[in-house]
């Protein structure tokens, strides 16, 4: 855990966020499907407390700085999937298009994954 003055608040719904340290460990299968080694070295996430979107790197400083980076917070009372939806809708022409990929690029659940996938097709093909 950090302290709340090292993080600026989420860049998608303004909450706080939550730094953990991973130690050397092996991704389950579905991550390997998804695209992630079969094993990783140890890392640092950033998690946001309300939306759960998230950010990893190899090191403190470097997820610090990315999430301390990321485009501004939305208002407060925003929709706090609405960022990962608009990504979502320039990702999904692009290849990301499994609930999968969608989980270990956004660290999510895969039940709000496929619900995210789902809103963001809508939106593509009311566009």
């Amino acid at each position: 855990m950090t302290t709340n003055n090292e993080l600026l608040p989420c860049p998608f719904c303004g909450s706080g966020a939550i730094i953990q340290e991973h130690h050397p460990h092996e991704h389950s299968d579905w991550l390997v499907k998804a695209g992630m080694p079969e094993t990783s070295p140890g890392s640092f996430t950033i998690e946001c407390a309300r939306c759960e979107c998230g950010m990893i790197h190899e090191t403190r400083e470097g997820v610090v700085k990315a999430w301390n980076t990321s485009q501004p917070a939305m208002p407060a009372d925003a929709d706090p999937l609405q960022g990962a939806v608009d990504w979502l809708v320039h990702a999904l022409p692009e290849g990301m298009s499994t609930a999968h990929q969608v989980c270990a690029r956004l660290m999510i659940g895969h039940n709000r994954a496929e619900r995210l996938v789902g809103i963001a097709r809508r939106r593509i093909e009311v566009e």
